[in-house]
């Protein structure tokens, strides 16, 4: 076993950078022979590069049904209650999906005018 001893300017209590990947005590490279001599910059994410197509925002064309009665502003009980039976639904395996233009249909159908 190959002893070596700390770094210069490592406190005195610090104990050599043990590393698996030294076969032998042989140092692997440079960069990774002590940590106080070489220390390891923090991991730093890169910024991900942002297209112009994921900037475009796409209108969704069916939504979920927590997704439509949060559109409609109402609790998904009441929506369940009084505008999923005049709805049509797209149906896939368990998946329930409301169109956009039939929520909308909806509500211009269910307006009704205010007295002034």
């Amino acid at each position: 076993m190959v002893h070596r001893q700390p770094h210069p300017c490592a406190p005195p209590n610090a104990r050599p950078f043990a590393n698996p990947q030294f076969a032998g005590g042989q140092i692997a490279s440079r960069d990774d022979s002590c940590r106080y001599a070489f220390p390891r910059r923090p991991t730093v994410r890169p910024e991900r590069a942002v297209t112009a197509e994921q900037r475009t925002r796409v209108r969704p064309i069916a939504v979920t049904k927590p997704q439509a009665a949060a559109a409609l502003s109402m609790s998904i009980d009441s929506f369940e209650r009084y505008v999923q039976p005049d709805l049509r639904v797209i149906r896939r395996g368990r998946l329930r999906l409301f169109t956009v233009t039939e929520l909308e249909r909806w509500a211009n159908e269910n307006a009704q005018r205010t007295l002034p």
